[in-house]
């Protein structure tokens, strides 16, 4: 056996390569939990739909909301335009071929914080202008007006989440541990068995 054969074996010593040399620009991300959130947010942005046109006039000018309306209908539409293309950059290979996870997640990053902190500026003004009270104006007035209070909500929530999912995946990819998976330790180490 030569002399240096254990500096040689050290250094072709894959399983250890892997744990010393950690990919911080290419890391698995969870997509079924992101792909369900994204889905809500589409779902609830469609509702919100319903509930920006079911308001009547005469509440809108009352609380002056005709701003924070517009701006709400603004956030319902883009909606589900930002969360397509949040799966969209999953789904469609060019993205996936061409963007590492880490680009990929400061961009999903960025699109959620700017969705949700438009959603809860939505939902906070709207509790601001009407005192935590809605005053009937006419016939279902208020009621209508409740649920797109609670509609925004659900749509800051469901952004939330998705910010949430994005800061854990940048953590797991970027700072997590360096342990390797189980299964793919045990892979290496059959195809790099020195027989």
């Amino acid at each position: 056996m030569p002399s240096n054969f254990d500096a040689v074996k050290k250094k072709l010593n894959l399983s250890e390569t892997l744990k010393r040399v950690k990919d911080t620009k290419n890391f698995p991300v969870e997509k079924t939990a992101r792909f369900a959130g994204r889905f809500f947010q589409i779902a609830l942005a469609i509702f919100a739909w319903y509930f920006l046109s079911s308001q009547e006039q005469s509440i809108i000018e009352k609380y002056s909301l005709t701003k924070l309306v517009t701006a709400m209908w603004f956030f319902a539409i883009t909606s589900p335009m930002v969360s397509g293309f949040l799966i969209a950059v999953y789904s469609l290979s060019w993205f996936s071929h061409s963007w590492n996870s880490r680009r990929i997640l400061f961009i999903e990053l960025s699109l959620d914080l700017f969705m949700t902190l438009g959603w809860l500026c939505g939902f906070v003004i709207m509790i601001i202008a009407t005192d935590g009270d809605c005053k009937q104006v006419s016939g279902t007035s208020c009621t209508n007006f409740n649920w797109l209070v609670a509609w925004c909500f659900l749509s800051f929530f469901a952004f939330f989440y998705g910010l949430c999912l994005d800061i854990i995946s940048l953590y797991r990819g970027l700072w997590g541990s360096n342990d390797i998976e189980a299964e793919i330790l045990l892979d290496v180490r059959r195809t790099t068995r020195l027989r």
